[in-house]
């Protein structure tokens, strides 16, 4: 993954399939959210202009990866679901600290 779109799609999708597996309702309500809040911040990576050379967009990078390969390790392991969870919350705070929209939603 090279860009903030192209991670958080990826995200999205394994968090998709992720729900999908998941039958706990509150997880799956969990997800539902962090789903919402990667919408938003895909729609405005997409407005803004971002400068892919700083560590802010490094770092976004790393944990959208993070993030993506935690969710597919839940696919293969339902009870790491919440592990998940917390990491495409963490990916959803570091591509915020770029664009700046969703501040503190997962406070």
């Amino acid at each position: 993954m090279d860009t903030l779109r192209a991670g958080i799609s990826d995200v999205v999708n394994t968090l998709n399939k992720l729900m999908g597996n998941s039958t706990d309702p509150d997880e799956q309500e969990q997800i539902q959210k962090v789903l919402r809040v990667l919408f938003m911040l895909w729609e405005e990576v997409i407005r803004q202009e971002i400068d892919s050379s700083t560590a802010k967009y490094k770092a976004a990078l790393d944990a959208l990866s993070k993030a993506e390969k935690t969710a597919q390790d839940a696919i293969k392991d339902i009870n790491k679901v919440a592990d998940a969870i917390e990491t495409a919350v963490k990916a959803a705070k570091a591509v915020d600290k770029i664009v700046k929209v969703v501040a503190d939603v997962f406070a």
